[in-house]
């Protein structure tokens, strides 16, 4: 159990938090049909499904609650991803955390924080050098998130590439050149993060800053994903 931070406890999910849970998928559900319904549905969860992602060995689950009564008020779904065993690809373990959510009568509160700083140091003791998560433009919650993620720690790595990667897909090309331009001046710039700055160029037309970002990543990760990918430059 985790110390510090708004008056709640983070811990380690279990299979008797499924009622709780279920209301807290059925707002993440709810939110990702409202705003792509191209892609999601809002449609009822089991609790065969939560049993199953209990059980995986590569994932982590971790509830809020409050300290006097029992009930999960948030949640965070993540899992561990390697590179594939390929000799041309430099071995990289990254978190990717899938879900967050925060009951709505809960949230600014500090919980999200707590939540992905819990499994940030599950995914750092497993080898993860990385923490990745990625929302969906209309998710006016996460920005808000990561806004305050971002005032609280101006170096927020995360922060700054999900703003970006939201800014970009809702094309605000000004904002989203204006994150990834301070994230490749972070001492060691993540390879999605140099690859969303080409991206970002790219659809601006500057094709001198786009081919900087070409070098900063053939240079830095000339063995990574994003870096076999420039050929193709899909940036969409």
């Amino acid at each position: 159990m985790s110390g510090g931070g708004p008056a709640v406890r983070v811990r380690l999910a279990r299979r008797d938090d499924w009622p709780s849970v279920s209301e807290l998928l059925r707002e993440v559900d709810d939110l990702h049909a409202a705003i792509a319904p191209e892609y999601f549905r809002s449609a009822p969860r089991s609790e065969a499904e939560w049993a199953r992602l209990l059980e995986e060995d590569n994932g982590a689950l971790f509830v809020a609650e409050p300290p006097d009564r029992d009930g999960a008020i948030g949640l965070l779904v993540a899992r561990l991803y390697d590179t594939p065993d390929n000799p041309s690809m430099v071995p990289r373990r990254r978190l990717h955390v899938e879900t967050v959510v925060v009951g709505g009568k809960h949230r600014r509160c500090g919980i999200g924080r707590r939540l992905m700083n819990e499994g940030a140091a599950w995914g750092r003791a497993r080898g993860a050098v990385e923490v990745v998560l990625t929302t969906w433009v209309g998710n006016e919650d996460a920005e808000a998130f990561y806004q305050r993620a971002l005032a609280r720690s101006p170096a927020n790595a995360p922060a700054m590439y999900g703003l970006a990667l939201l800014a970009f897909k809702a094309g605000r090309l000004d904002d989203a050149r204006a994150y990834t331009r301070r994230l490749a001046q972070l001492p060691a710039p993540a390879p999605e993060a140099l690859y969303l700055g080409m991206c970002v160029e790219r659809k601006a037309g500057d094709r001198a800053a786009e081919t900087l970002y070409i070098a900063q990543l053939r240079n830095r990760y000339p063995d990574s994903a994003e870096a076999k990918a420039v050929t193709a430059g899909l940036c969409e």
